[in-house]
């Protein structure tokens, strides 16, 4: 289910979604792995220290600046609000049109059962957020654009983290899962030829393979076999 689908209303999907009980609580047994962290469960716990010690920074920075740089032209009402509240609405708003514009506009390579799709616009304001049918086609992955041209900063950056070894084991996108929407694709069309009469159902495909529901033909192929058979391997 898709909690945050355009069908429930752009607003909702835009931003009403997590402000509802249901969804604006943490749900650690989905993140078992982020909450091993005692600094993540600090900062989800007290989630409004951090917004509120930049703010006050900021007001604070405005002000020395003030005083001792009077021809800057800068106040700390002025930091305050473009380097606070204009800046955080403008990086929120960006973000949150992953959740609304990025499930309208944009292109699906894979078939995921929702409308999440994949938008370069969106990918640049936001980052690499914009591979959104990405994302939902493997949520594990670090890089949410799964090839070289799909432009991903936030992974460029976690890559650069990673050589300096401040993080480690990126989780990367696996072929197999990748590559689904190419061999399915090809293994389809190859069933169409050979039997016009087959009904073809490529939404049932998953991790293990391209498949066709029970009441129309059982049918169970590896993804390593269809690129074997097909030469895509």
């Amino acid at each position: 289910l898709d909690i945050h689908s355009p069908r429930h209303g752009f607003w909702r999907s835009h931003m009403g979604w997590f402000l509802t009980p249901r969804s604006f609580a943490t749900d650690h047994a989905a993140i078992k792995d982020l909450s091993r962290f005692p600094e993540l469960r600090l900062l989800d716990r007290f989630d409004i220290l951090v917004p509120t010690a930049l703010a006050v920074a900021l007001l604070a920075l405005g002000r020395v600046l003030d005083h001792y740089w009077p021809g800057l032209g800068t106040s700390g009402g002025q930091m305050l609000v473009w380097g606070f509240f204009i800046s955080t609405v403008a990086c929120y708003h960006g973000t949150y049109t992953i959740n609304s514009l990025c499930h309208v506009w944009g292109r699906r390579r894979y078939d995921t059962g929702d409308e999440s799709r994949n938008n370069l616009l969106l990918a640049l304001v936001t980052l690499g957020e914009g591979w959104h049918n990405n994302h939902h086609r493997y949520p594990m992955s670090t890089r949410q654009g799964f090839y070289w041209w799909e432009i991903d900063i936030t992974y460029y950056l976690l890559r650069a983290l990673a050589a300096l070894g401040i993080i480690w084991d990126l989780k990367p996108v696996p072929r197999e899962i990748r590559d689904t929407h190419t061999a399915v694709a090809r293994f389809v069309e190859l069933l169409r030829e050979t039997c016009p009469d087959l009904v073809v159902h490529p939404a049932t495909v998953d991790a293990t393979g391209p498949g066709l529901p029970p009441q129309h033909r059982s049918v169970e192929v590896r993804i390593s076999e269809v690129n074997r058979i097909l030469g895509t391997a």
